[in-house]
């Protein structure tokens, strides 16, 4: 079925990140039966000293070698505000990475949306 959504949940309501360095990064999916994703990402207020969070979307053939995403490739996000971000999938395997970096910094967020099937 062409154009067909499918849910998807990369990170969890609500979910708390304190100085996660290195970022977390997902478990590579295999994305070979979608073109791309619609994902909304969701952060609550920074906490912590120079507090800095971001989200990029990662692509990769091999599950060695990861390069940004085409489409939307991530980012910092408001405070308390939904952002969307579209993604386009043209290797096997897609991952995010999330980073929350600063002194004593912390944040809580989420990550959902869907993939894309690919039309055959």
């Amino acid at each position: 079925m062409s154009g067909r959504q499918v849910p998807i949940v990369i990170v969890p309501r609500f979910t708390t990140f304190v100085n996660n360095t290195p970022p977390y990064i997902t478990l590579p999916l295999d994305v070979r039966a979608y073109s791309g994703a619609n994902l909304v990402a969701w952060r609550g207020t920074l906490n912590g000293t120079s507090p800095v969070f971001d989200i990029h979307f990662y692509e990769s053939m091999d599950r060695e070698d990861w390069t940004q995403c085409t489409g939307d490739e991530g980012g910092e996000i408001a405070a308390t505000t939904e952002t969307l971000f579209s993604i386009n999938f043209t290797k096997k395997w897609f991952n995010v990475a999330i980073n929350c970096t600063g002194t004593n910094a912390s944040v809580t967020c989420w990550t959902q949306g869907f993939l894309i099937r690919r039309e055959k």
